[in-house]
Order: structure tokens, then sequence, then C-alpha cells
């Protein structure tokens, strides 16, 4: 259900409130993220309006830079959206990613 209301949603404020929800306590619970979240989160990389690739940087930074022990920071599919997202057109989205090493 969430993931048809909000990952799928028409809407970009549905699809970015998604990423927020994704994003914190829940990021941390591997099992459950990577089964039931992991590919329609990371494939927000790709939306087409950059504030939700915007809340998607934010939310890999976090985890990458300040999260202790970061759950996906080894996760290849985790290290290519960051990739992606230090290759995005928009630069608001690139500076969230820049400093994120790999």
């Amino acid at each position: 259900m969430v993931k048809k209301r909000f990952a799928k949603a028409t809407t970009f404020k549905k699809r970015q409130l998604y990423v927020q929800m994704m994003s914190g306590s829940l990021m941390m619970q591997k099992d459950i993220f990577e089964k039931y979240f992991k590919l329609d989160f990371l494939a927000m990389v790709n939306d087409r309006v950059p504030n939700v690739r915007i809340s998607v940087a934010k939310a890999l930074r976090h985890h990458f830079i300040k999260e202790i022990q970061g759950t996906f920071t080894e996760d290849a599919e985790f290290n290519n959206a960051i990739r992606v997202l230090k290759l995005d057109t928009c630069g608001d989205v690139r500076y969230q990613v820049e400093d994120i090493e790999l």
C-alpha cells in the first residue's frame, strides 16, 4: 500500500514523502528495507522532478556521512545511486552528494 500510494504516485510531493519515510530508522532495518522498499527507493534517483532527487540525495548523504555504521554504505546498488546523483543535471542534487566518498 505504501509503495502504490506514495512511491508510484503521480504527484511529486507524495514521492518526496515516500523518500522521507524510507530514510530514517526504516533504512536501518536492513532486512525489511531490502525486501520491500530498496528498489523503489533507489529508483527515485531517476525521478523527473529535481525536488524528489534532492530528497534522495539528502537521505543518502545522511546515511553515508552522518550515521555511524550506515547499513548500506557497502551496498553496490546504493553506491551506484550515489554515482548517478553525482552526475545529475541539477546542481542542487550534485551538491548534496559531492563529498560522499565511495
